[in-house]
């Protein structure tokens, strides 16, 4: 197509070329007969892909493409972006040869908000992986607590409050920080004992 028009066609409405963009349409109207829940694609896509796949499909289909689209910030490796030129392309068995584990990988994903860009660096990576040890800790003494052999009551003033405390920022834009640090911040104020004080058994 180096002429740039020999794989154009006539229509009605102007002359017409073939896409990339109808890959994605393809895929979802072979496997999904409904609006899809969430869409995510790099924020890079959002003029001259997505609207193009919405154009597509629902043009075929009676209801819309998805309910919420997630365009995402790029990932970048100590302010610069990854490639195989610069030598500081990440995979994810590199990490896990690191010592990180699956979940500390993912956690390091998403704790950071999808639409600002997310910095990868050692220090960065370490930092998070530690939040979330300590968070776990805090975790397996509440559930410790409740396991053991005897009567336990929950506090649902503050079980109600943990609750709202995460559906607030995750309602607010899917805000995964703010909700993982209010949870922390949380438990780390509160006595455990308030949270889930043992009751007598009667023996």
């Amino acid at each position: 197509m180096q002429d740039g028009g020999n794989a154009c066609w006539d229509t009605g409405i102007g002359k017409g070329r073939p896409s990339w963009n109808i890959q994605d349409p393809s895929m979802i109207g072979k496997h999904f007969s409904e609006t899809l829940s969430i869409y995510c694609g790099g924020y890079d896509n959002l003029f001259r892909h997505h609207d193009y796949s919405i154009a597509i499909l629902e043009s075929i289909r009676p209801y819309p493409m998805a309910r919420f689209w997630l365009h995402c910030y790029h990932l970048v490796v100590n302010g610069q972006k990854m490639s195989k030129s610069k030598g500081n392309i990440y995979y994810t068995d590199t990490l896990m040869k690191e010592g990180y584990s699956a979940d500390q990988i993912r956690f390091f994903l998403i704790y950071g908000h999808y639409r600002k860009k997310l910095n990868y660096s050692d220090q960065a990576m370490s930092l998070t992986v530690e939040k979330l040890k300590i968070f776990k800790g805090r975790v397996r003494a509440l559930k410790g607590r409740t396991d053991r052999k005897v009567a336990v009551t929950v506090d649902e003033r503050a079980a109600s409050k943990i609750r709202a405390l995460f559906s607030t920022r995750m309602d607010d834009d899917l805000d995964v920080k703010g909700a993982f640090d209010a949870l922390g911040d949380f438990l780390s104020a509160t006595n455990m004992k308030e949270i889930t004080p043992p009751v007598a058994s009667g023996t």
